[in-house]
C-alpha cells in the first residue's frame, strides 16, 4: 500500500474515532478502556519475555522430548505470557532455529490453547462487582518506578504496569458498557437461532483479527454480559470466533515470513483451531446445558461470566482431546 495512502487512511481513522468521541462520553470510555487492556497487555509480554525469556529457552529441550511434556510446556509458558500469539510466534522461531521438532511444536500450540483458558477465568472474576482500581493504581505506581532501577527491575516494572493497566482497562470498560446500554442493546438485534450464532461468531473472529488479542474481545464480550447488553448463546458464540480469529492474527506473518516447518505449524494451529470451532458450534446447544447445570450444581447458576469462561475451557478440551486420541503414536509416548 502506498505510503501517502496509509497516512491518508490514518488520519482518517483518528477524526473519524475524534468526532465519535466527541458525540459520546460512553463510546470514548469504553475505547479509552480497550486502550489501557490492549497496552496492559503488551507491557505485560514484554515484561515477562524480559524476565523469563532466556529461562524458556534454557528448558525447552528438555520440556519437548515428548508431545506430553511439550502440551505441558504450551500450558505452562501460555499461563505465565497471557498470549497464545507471543508463544505461537516464539515456537516458531525455536522450530526454525531446529531447537523444537514439528510434533514438538504442534504439541507446544495445543498447551497453549488449553492455557490461554486461564485468561478468560481471571477476566471473568476481575468482572464481578468488584473494584479493582484500588489494586491497579499501587501496581502502575511501582511498575513506572522500577523501570528507573535497571534492566530486571525494569522487566518486572513492565508486568507490574500492565497488570495495573489490564485492572484499569477492565474497569473503564465495564463503565463504558454500563452507559453505553442506554443507547445499545445487542439482545434486541432481529436475529436468532443459527443465523444469530455465526453472526455473533463472525463479530468475535473480526474483532480478535483487528484487536489482535483474544483477551480483548472476551473482555468485552464479558462486559456485554455482565451489563445483560448480549445473552449467553450468543457470547458463547463471540468466544468461539475469538478463539478462531487468534490463530489467524498468527496465520498471516507466519505463513510469509516463516520456512517451510513454521508454515506447517501455523498450518496445523488453523487446523486444530478451525475444527475445534466447528465442533462448538455443532454442540453448542449441548454445551451451554452442561455449562449452566454445572454452574448450577456449584451454586453460580445465574453467574454468565463464569459460565462463560467453563465454556471456553470446556470446547478447547474438547478439541485437544480430539487431536491427541486422532494421534496413536502421540498416547504411545
Amino acid at each position: 500500500m502506498n505510503k501517502h495512502l496509509k497516512i491518508a487512511l490514518m488520519l482518517l481513522a483518528v477524526i473519524l474515532f475524534a468526532i465519535s468521541f466527541h458525540a459520546s462520553d460512553s463510546w470514548l470510555l469504553l475505547c479509552y478502556g480497550l486502550a489501557l487492556f490492549l497496552f496492559g497487555m503488551q507491557c505485560m509480554e514484554e515484561g515477562l519475555q524480559g524476565l523469563a525469556g532466556g529461562l524458556i529457552e534454557k528448558i525447552l529441550g528438555k520440556s519437548t522430548q515428548t508431545p506430553t511434556k511439550g502440551m505441558l510446556f504450551g500450558m505452562g509458558a501460555t499461563f505465565l505470557m497471557q498470549s497464545t500469539t507471543l508463544v505461537s510466534f516464539l515456537t516458531m522461531a525455536f522450530l526454525s532455529a531446529g531447537m523444537v521438532s514439528l510434533a514438538g511444536g504442534i504439541a507446544i500450540i495445543l498447551g497453549a490453547n488449553l492455557g490461554a483458558t486461564s485468561g478468560i477465568w481471571l477476566l471473568a472474576l476481575a468482572g464481578q462487582n468488584l473494584s479493582l482500581s484500588p489494586i491497579a493504581l499501587p501496581l502502575v505506581f511501582f511498575g513506572i518506578l522500577a523501570s528507573f532501577l535497571g534492566d530486571k527491575a525494569k522487566a518486572a516494572g513492565r508486568v507490574l504496569l500492565g497488570i495495573g493497566l489490564i485492572f484499569l482497562g477492565i474497569e473503564a470498560i465495564k463503565s463504558g458498557f454500563t452507559h453505553f446500554s442506554h443507547g445499545v442493546d445487542f439482545t434486541q438485534l432481529p436475529v436468532s437461532g443459527g443465523w444469530g450464532v455465526a453472526l455473533f461468531a463472525l463479530a468475535g473472529l473480526l474483532l480478535t483479527v483487528v484487536l489482535q488479542s483474544s483477551h480483548a474481545t472476551l473482555m468485552i464480550t464479558l462486559a456485554a454480559l455482565g451489563g445483560g447488553q448480549l445473552i449467553l448463546l450468543h457470547g458463547l458464540a463471540m468466544a468461539i470466533g475469538s478463539n478462531f480469529g487468534s490463530s489467524l492474527s498468527t496465520a498471516v506473518v507466519g505463513l510469509l515470513g516463516g520456512d517451510r516447518n513454521g508454515q506447517r505449524l501455523v498450518l496445523a494451529h488453523l487446523l486444530f483451531n478451525g475444527v475445534t470451532a466447528i465442533l462448538a458450534l455443532l454442540l453448542l446447544l449441548p454445551l451451554q446445558w452442561i455449562v449452566e447445570n454445572l454452574a448450577a450444581l456449584v451454586g453460580l447458576g445465574g453467574n454468565l461470566l463464569i459460565q462463560l469462561a467453563l465454556f471456553h475451557t470446556l470446547f478447547n478440551a474438547l478439541g485437544v482431546a480430539l487431536f491427541w486420541l486422532g494421534n496413536p503414536s502421540w498416547r504411545r509416548r
